[in-house]
């Protein structure tokens, strides 16, 4: 076999890697797209990310509880220590 036989074997194993690889990439990055665009699945995504955070006023009401008080036993606001931030 000639050597310039053998060098287009490799440069079209190599262009044809590439091009699998390409086209592989192409389609992942769509569904991607596609299911980053889909409000079901950013809703669930968000369901199971959701991190435990609590809201609450000056009159120690609960605004928003999405778990957090089952990690909290109390809380309390002491007026006494509040500072104006200028």
């Amino acid at each position: 076999m000639q050597p310039w036989a053998i060098i287009s074997a490799i440069v079209g194993i190599l262009a044809l890697i590439v091009t699998v690889f390409l086209q592989l990439n192409g389609s992942i990055n769509e569904k991607i797209e596609s299911k980053l665009k889909d409000p079901e699945f950013i809703s669930k995504v968000a369901d199971e990310v959701k991190l435990p955070f609590v809201i609450f006023d000056e009159n120690n009401s609960i605004i928003v509880d999405t778990g957090a008080m089952n990690i909290i036993d109390k809380i309390s606001i002491n007026k006494a220590d509040h500072k104006d931030i200028s």
